[in-house]
């Protein structure tokens, strides 16, 4: 079995009806901190409740300009998300994201039931 990471998973509340993610910036459990972007991004947003889905994701190395693809499971074990940076051009400044679960397994998130 292989044990690369590819894709993240992402739960959360917003306030607006659409999805503007730039990146998100996790504390790995061994203290380093990484920057994760992605190829591509699958999201919804439904009466308040957002839903991620991050396919080929990679460590940015924002110094280089580098991406690393090869990202083994153990660095997102006990890894905690610190903030999604969102994108230079979100239209509206009050736009509000909160993540509620997050995974690397789409059967690890929990389906919200709440609405802001």
């Amino acid at each position: 079995m292989d044990n690369k990471i590819t894709r993240l998973y992402f739960d959360g509340k917003t306030n607006k009806d659409y999805c503007m993610v730039n990146n998100a910036i996790f504390k790995t459990s061994d203290g380093n901190i990484i920057e994760i972007d992605r190829d591509e991004t699958y999201s919804s947003v439904e009466n308040g409740i957002l839903s991620m889905e991050w396919r080929g994701i990679y460590i940015w190395n924002s110094d280089t300009g580098e991406q690393n693809y090869d990202i083994p499971k153990e660095v997102f074990e006990n890894a905690e998300l610190v903030e999604l940076e969102l994108e230079d051009d979100a239209p509206d400044e009050d736009y509000n994201i909160e993540i509620t679960e997050w995974s690397t397994n789409r059967y690890d998130c929990e389906e919200l039931e709440v609405a802001i």
